[in-house]
C-alpha cells in the first residue's frame, strides 16, 4: 500500500504491546524501527523500559539503557527512576545504587521518586540502619545550599512525608536538617512544627536541635519564642555551650532588650561559662548600636584582661560608634592604635565613612588613614 510507518506509529504500537504484556515483541519492534531508520526518542524508549520493568524483564530494560547511551540519547530522570524502581522491586538493591551513581555522574538530578524507591527497598529488606542512613543523606542533599533554598526545603519536606508513611521516622540528624532548612528560609512556624513532630515520634532533640531553633527564632525576629525554649532548657539544667548563649545575647540586643542581654552576659561567670571573642563582639556591637559607647570601651578592657584579643569586628564597631557621635579625633586615634595590629575596615565602616565624606563631615585624609 506504500505506507511507511514513522516514529509515532512505532511508539503507539510499542505502547499497545506493553499493555498486552508482550515484552519480546516490544524489543523486536524497536529493532525493526532502527532498521527502518526511524528516529528513536525518549517517549519510545520510555515505553519500552517501562513495559520491560513491569514484566520483570530488568536485564532487557538495562540493555535498552545501554542502547540509548550508544545512540547518544540523553536519558532523563523518569527512565532512570523506572529502572531503579524495577531493580529495587526485584531485590537488586546494589544494582539500583550503582545505577543511581551512574545517573548522578551523568548529571541527571534525582527527584523524590528516586529516593523513595531506594529507601523503600532497604526498609522492605529489613535493612533499617541502611535505610535511615540513606534517608539522612537524602534530606541533607535536598536542603543543600547549592540548591535553591526554599525549593530544597520543599523537596526535603515532601520526601520526609512520603518516607514517614512507609514507617521510617528518621533520626535526630534528619530532623535537625529539616528544622535548619526551614529556619534558613525564615519559615520558623514550619520549623517549630517539625520540632513538635520530632518530640511526638520519640526522637530525642539534642543541643544542636535547640541551638538551631534558637538561632532561627532570634535571626527572624521571634525572640519571645526563642526565650521560651531557652528558659525551658535552663529549667531542665541542660548544659548549654557558649554558642547558645551568644545566639540569645545577640537576639536580645537586636530586639532592643539591652538590659536583658547585659544581665545574661554577666551571669555567664556564675554558670562557669567563659565568654569567647564572638561573645565580646556581640556585646560591644550591641552596646555601640544602642549609643552605649563608654560601656563598650569598658567591656573592651575586660575582653583584653580575659585574654580575648579584639579583632576587626570589634574595632569596626567602636570606630563607627565614635564617628556616629561625631568624635572624629577619637576615631582617628583608635584607628592608629588598631592599624598596628593589622586592622582593616569593613563594608559597614566604609559605607559610613563614604556617606560622611559626601556630606562634608569627613575629609579624604580620614579615608586614606582607614584603608
Amino acid at each position: 500500500m506504500g505506507y511507511h510507518p514513522n516514529t509515532v506509529t512505532f511508539t503507539t504500537l510499542i505502547h499497545g504491546l506493553f499493555l498486552n504484556d508482550k515484552a519480546s515483541e516490544m524489543v523486536a519492534l524497536v529493532d525493526r524501527m532502527v532498521a527502518k531508520g526511524c528516529q528513536r526518542n525518549l517517549v519510545t524508549y520510555g515505553a519500552v523500559v517501562n513495559g520491560l520493568c513491569k514484566r520483570g524483564e530488568i536485564d532487557l530494560a538495562l540493555y535498552i539503557l545501554k542502547w540509548m547511551d550508544n545512540a547518544k540519547i540523553e536519558v532523563n530522570v523518569v527512565i532512570y527512576n523506572t529502572l531503579i524502581d524495577g531493580l529495587c522491586k526485584y531485590k537488586h538493591v546494589d544494582d539500583a545504587l550503582d545505577l543511581f551513581s551512574e545517573m548522578e555522574n551523568k548529571g541527571v538530578r534525582p527527584n523524590v521518586f528516586t529516593f523513595i524507591a531506594l529507601v523503600d527497598a532497604f526498609a522492605k529488606q529489613g535493612k533499617i540502619l541502611e535505610a535511615e542512613k540513606l534517608y539522612e543523606e537524602i534530606i541533607a542533599r535536598s536542603i543543600d545550599p547549592g540548591f535553591c533554598k526554599s525549593k530544597g526545603v520543599e523537596n526535603g519536606m515532601e520526601l520526609f512525608r512520603e518516607i514517614s508513611q512507609r514507617g521510617l521516622v528518621g533520626n535526630t540528624i534528619t530532623y535537625n536538617t529539616l528544622i535548619q532548612g526551614f529556619c534558613q528560609v525564615g519559615d520558623c512556624d514550619n520549623a517549630q512544627e517539625i520540632f513538635k513532630r520530632m518530640v511526638s515520634c520519640g526522637i530525642p532533640p539534642d543541643i544542636w536541635t535547640y541551638s538551631i531553633l534558637l538561632d532561627g527564632f532570634c535571626k527572624n525576629g521571634k525572640l519571645d519564642k526563642a526565650l521560651v525554649i531557652f528558659e525551658d532548657l535552663q529549667k531542665r539544667a541542660t548544659e548549654l555551650n557558649i554558642v547558645t548563649y551568644n545566639t540569645v545575647i545577640e537576639g536580645m540586643f537586636k530586639a532592643g532588650k539591652v538590659e536583658a542581654g547585659w544581665d545574661l552576659f554577666c551571669s555567664l561567670s556564675l554558670k562557669g561559662v567563659k565568654p569567647d571573642v564572638v561573645t565580646y563582639n556581640t556585646m560591644i556591637l550591641g552596646l555601640c548600636n544602642n549609643k552605649l559607647k563608654h560601656e563598650a570601651y569598658a567591656l573592651l578592657r575586660k575582653m583584653k584582661q580575659d585574654g580575648s584579643l579584639p579583632d576587626d569586628r570589634t574595632s569596626n564597631a567602636l570606630i563607627r560608634a565614635h564617628l556616629e557621635d561625631g568624635d572624629k579625633a577619637a576615631s582617628a586615634e583608635f584607628i592608629k592604635e588598631m592599624r598596628s595590629g593589622g586592622f582593616t575596615g569593613d563594608a559597614s565602616t566604609f559605607g559610613l565613612v563614604t556617606n560622611m565624606l559626601q556630606d562634608g563631615r569627613l575629609d579624604k585624609s580620614f579615608l586614606d588613614m582607614l584603608f
